[in-house]
């Protein structure tokens, strides 16, 4: 049977709330969830949750096995399964703790990254929204490069969401620690957003509560063929992310002159970003269905990036030869 709310920590006692949305992914889950129980030490104020989209019993069979060798993960399966936003929520309803992470089944903590996590939430002052760096991994866990911040710097509303507008891949869904409260008062995940939920989300917590930076590098953020984010690369999610700058524009923060410069670096990486991963993993036909996604209808209002002409113009001429 597996633990539920009452068999854990109350409340009060829960710090960390480490969320895992899954779906059909056992193994990579166990890789996820071994990761972070052995770093767990008696009188860690943390909880982890699992909430599971799989149709089959693997998943739920991989988990008891771990809560018989005492483990205590609270588990939930949706029969039927649910949509991706509403199993983001699902755990934000059930989280007892006083900060959330959400690490997907294909990502993991680093070894000491949840102590570092920790030491940030219990030594510094109660921020809502705090941004850590990340290692970017394939599918066996080899690093490819790590994203991290220099520096812990506090940012206000207004300079939190610019950089965050700013860069297609300023925040990886591992390296962010939001309070329970911050999840509250935004509403939680929109299914409108589609394919830009986090992206629609972050964009609410930036712009309502501001963001802190920490150069502790906490968890990996895994890149494969088969993850939720490959597929992301089309027309839809242009609309949506076109859709999230429209929001934010309406929220008065920044000005419509600043928030169309976000735009243009954001939309370019973007899409370049797509392209580079289909380059790497050797799929040219899909980089240069992605390079078209600058002539699509998205894009025509999307004004000229200098910053990214030479990677742009690059890439043109790489996938014309090959």
């Amino acid at each position: 049977m597996m633990p539920n709310s009452t068999d854990l920590e109350p409340a009060s006692e829960v710090l960390l709330s480490i969320c895992v949305p899954t779906r059909d992914r056992p193994e990579l889950l166990m890789r996820n969830l071994r990761a972070v129980l052995g770093q767990i030490a008696p009188g860690d104020k943390v909880e982890v949750l699992v909430s599971d989209n799989s149709e089959g019993a693997a998943t739920a069979e991989a988990v008891s096995e771990l809560n018989r060798q005492g483990a205590l993960i609270a588990y939930e399966q949706n029969v039927p399964p649910v949509s991706m936003y509403v199993n983001h929520n699902l755990l934000i309803e059930r989280a007892r703790g006083e900060y959330l992470l959400f690490v997907h089944d294909d990502d993991f903590l680093l070894e000491d990254g949840l102590q570092a996590t920790l030491n940030s939430l219990s030594e510094h002052s109660p921020d809502d929204v705090r941004v850590f760096g990340v290692r970017i991994v394939d599918l066996d866990g080899k690093p490819m490069k790590t994203e991290r911040h220099r520096v812990r710097r506090r940012m206000e509303p207004r300079r939190a969401l610019k950089a965050l507008l700013s860069s297609s891949s300023y925040v990886r869904v591992p390296g962010l620690v939001v309070s329970a409260k911050g999840y509250a008062a935004s509403g939680g995940f929109e299914a409108q957003a589609g394919a830009a939920i986090d992206f629609a989300m972050n964009a609410r917590l930036f712009g309502a509560f501001g963001a802190t930076t920490e150069t502790a590098v906490i968890s990996a953020y895994t890149v494969h063929p088969s993850a939720t984010t490959t597929g992301m690369f089309n027309e839809d999610t242009l609309s949506r992310l076109n859709d999230v700058f429209k929001t934010v524009e309406g929220s008065g923060v920044l000005t419509p002159s600043e928030i169309e410069q976000c735009r243009s670096r954001h939309m370019h990486q973007f899409v370049l970003g797509g392209t580079y991963r289909s380059i790497r993993s050797g799929d040219n036909d899909s980089a240069r269905r992605i390079m078209g996604l600058f002539e699509s209808p998205e894009f025509e209002t999307v004004s000229f990036s200098w910053k990214w002409l030479a990677v742009r113009l690059g890439f043109s001429v790489y996938l014309k030869l090959f």
